[in-house]
């Protein structure tokens, strides 16, 4: 009786377990169909502003931070907090067991911050993000655009006077291309485009390319959710192929249209740290040169021999021969060596190290900000 029961429940479960699957099945919104080939850029640059809606902010306090440098061979995941508000404001934070960074920007300055590296902020204005290319290989600071960062992470509008949608050659192709030429700007960010998947109907890549037609910085979209309306990716991987460094944020739960503390777009300062500008730095740079290059010109790397100076003898009057002294043997004496000077003719120029220059050392992390 009791094995009949259990029949009995086990069929009346598997029973309603598939009509609540079917009711499931049957009740899930159907899926949009892709974008066609033929849209208009209007139409296309309508669909996408329409994801983001009337987002002007959102923050995150649950941030996985990943890295890849040049040079290091492991760099564990950081954990930290992000913050963004149009038209320009950003603001990250990460930290791990050995490392931390502290990156942003706001209407007139940029920053960044590191460790492992200088115990220091180096911040910069928009305009000196020039100064950025001064810089030595080892010394790097990562570089972006905020006005471009604010479109990757969708709280700023597209124009549709800024684009053309360019056509591509394959009718069955999965992406559209958003095509912009801008004014050059320091780092010579020349031409944008926006990658959109015709299936997902989202936004796939950010680029920047140079006049050359080389990427300067490429944003991967992915794992697209809504978010109280908005439409945000919660991963962003940034690569920089000219450094080749890689980024990639992983948000989870994203408060949108926050009301955001004014105090976290102010530049940040180490306390008892060497806090320098973009143009101090480039400042101690050339000083470094100019010191490097004029050791080099004193310490060509070649030994040079000075020609040989003669010291007069002072008993240069004894000049009269005298008789050999000879052994028993009849050969002659050894000489009496005690009063010669045993020292060489040739004063020998000093081989100089070179001067290395002395300078921050810094963590090595791709270009960040600037505009």
């Amino acid at each position: 009786m009791i094995r009949n029961i259990s029949v009995v429940i086990a069929v009346a479960l598997f029973c309603s377990g598939c009509h609540v699957a079917s009711w499931t099945h049957q009740s899930a919104p159907p899926a949009d169909p892709p974008l066609p080939m033929d849209v208009s850029c209007d139409d296309l640059i309508d669909h996408l502003n329409q994801q983001s809606g009337n987002l002007k902010a959102w923050q995150c306090t649950d941030v996985r931070l990943t890295a890849r440098f040049p040079g290091v061979l492991h760099v564990p995941t950081m954990k930290g907090n992000i913050a963004c508000e149009y038209p320009n404001r950003f603001h990250l934070t990460a930290t791990s067991l050995v490392a931390s960074a502290d990156m942003g920007a706001n209407s007139e300055h940029c920053w960044f911050q590191s460790s492992p590296g200088h115990h220091g902020v180096i911040s910069w204005r928009h305009e000196d993000s020039r100064l950025l290319q001064e810089l030595p290989s080892q010394v790097r600071v990562p570089y972006i655009d905020p006005d471009w960062l604010m479109l990757v992470l969708g709280v700023k509008q597209l124009d549709a006077n800024d684009y053309v949608l360019e056509r591509a050659s394959d009718p069955h192709g999965k992406e559209l291309w958003l095509s912009s030429v801008r004014k050059s700007n320091g780092h010579n960010a020349h031409r944008y485009v926006i990658k959109v998947d015709r299936e997902k109907r989202v936004v796939r890549e950010h680029v920047a390319f140079d006049r050359n037609g080389a990427a300067i910085v490429r944003a991967l979209l992915s794992n697209h959710q809504d978010f109280n309306g908005h439409l945000l990716p919660r991963r962003v991987r940034l690569i920089l192929p000219g450094s080749n460094t890689e980024l990639t944020l992983s948000f989870s739960r994203i408060n949108t249209n926050p009301s955001i503390d004014t105090a976290l777009w102010v530049v940040p300062s180490v306390p008892n740290g060497e806090n320098l500008t973009l143009r101090e730095m480039a400042a101690r740079i050339r000083v470094a040169d100019g010191q490097q290059a004029s050791t080099n010109r004193r310490a060509p790397g070649s030994i040079s021999l000075l020609p040989p100076e003669f010291q007069p003898d002072h008993r240069a009057a004894q000049t009269a021969w005298t008789q050999p002294v000879f052994t028993v043997d009849g050969t002659p004496a050894e000489p009496d060596w005690s009063d010669s000077a045993d020292a060489s003719p040739f004063t020998e120029a000093g081989n100089r190290k070179p001067h290395h220059r002395k300078f921050l050392g810094m963590f090595p992390l791709p270009r960040l900000f600037g505009r």
